[in-house]
């Protein structure tokens, strides 16, 4: 395993992408369905991490370069915001981030 999953879309072209959701586990089958029903495939990639500690900054730092400086990046998690893992990913996900960009929750 190579440590991310992600999904561009049918197409694979990474320049319709708007936002690129992050997420870790089971949830990532819920957002391809959720995605899919709401016809945003090209412009939504989802990125599932396959796991968290250690974090893979490497695989991360690729994942993010791929995409334009206005794409919007979000985490996202089954759990309620004060629990799950948002605490322990945004530092490390902002660290990747360039210029004004943070990551969000979703």
């Amino acid at each position: 395993s190579s440590g991310i999953n992600a999904e561009y879309g049918e197409s694979g072209d990474i320049s319709k992408v708007k936002k690129v959701l992050f997420c870790s586990g089971k949830v990532y089958y819920d957002l391809l369905e959720k995605r899919e029903a709401a016809g945003l495939v090209e412009e939504v990639a989802i990125t599932r991490l396959e796991q968290l500690s250690p974090f893979p900054h490497d695989l991360v730092a690729e994942e993010i370069a791929r995409y334009g400086a206005g794409v919007k990046m979000s985490w996202v998690q089954e759990e309620h915001k004060n629990a799950g893992a948002w605490a322990y990913v945004k530092p490390r996900l902002n660290n990747h981030l360039t210029g004004d960009a943070k990551i969000s929750y979703c």
